[in-house]
């Protein structure tokens, strides 16, 4: 495992922890709806990331998790996650308890396996991986639209190859402030 997936997996949930709420935001969608998510499957959104030079997000999911559905519900429905996810990934779902065929990285294998591989526990859990296919992070367990955000904009701008988590988190709430300061 990369330093950089160890990192993002030990400090993203802490940094998350300590992230104060705010109302304001450092990229706005300008349109104030939600963009209509482009959902594909695992192989699809690789293939689509290669072309597009964009990294992936894989929403592990299963049927019966309600964590899952509020994941769909508030956080890929919110007007500027939705923007943001469009615009810097390509997105897939992978029912973690399906037995559908997936091909990943030239092997065949099912929503089960994807789980295993990834060493995932619980629902849902948030796979990041690069244009080429090869797992930047992940992320267990249902976050919420104001702590996304952030994550995705990280890693969907390649922030991680300029500088550390922690010093963008606080970049960006700087942003945040600024940008809802009295004017």
């Amino acid at each position: 495992m990369t330093f950089l997936r160890l990192l993002l997996i030990a400090i993203v949930p802490i940094a998350l922890a300590f992230t104060a709420p705010s109302t304001a935001s450092a990229q706005k969608n300008t349109t104030g709806k939600k963009t209509e998510l482009r959902w594909t499957s695992l192989e699809t959104a690789i293939k689509n990331a290669a072309d597009q030079d964009k990294p992936v997000l894989v929403d592990v999911y299963t049927d019966w998790c309600g964590w899952c559905k509020k994941m769909d519900r508030e956080v890929f429905n919110d007007p500027e996650v939705s923007g943001t996810l469009d615009e810097l990934f390509t997105l897939a779902k992978v029912n973690g308890e399906s037995r559908e065929s997936i091909t990943y990285k030239n092997r065949k294998t099912d929503g089960v396996g994807i789980a295993q591989d990834f060493g995932i526990r619980g629902y849902p859990s948030l796979i990041f991986l690069d244009s080429r296919g090869d797992m930047l992070t992940l992320i267990p367990g249902f976050v919420d639209a104001e702590k996304f955000l952030p994550i995705v904009m990280f890693l969907g701008n390649k922030d991680y190859e300029k500088m550390e988590w922690e010093a963008y988190l606080a970049e960006y709430n700087a942003a945040r402030k600024s940008s809802s300061a009295p004017k």
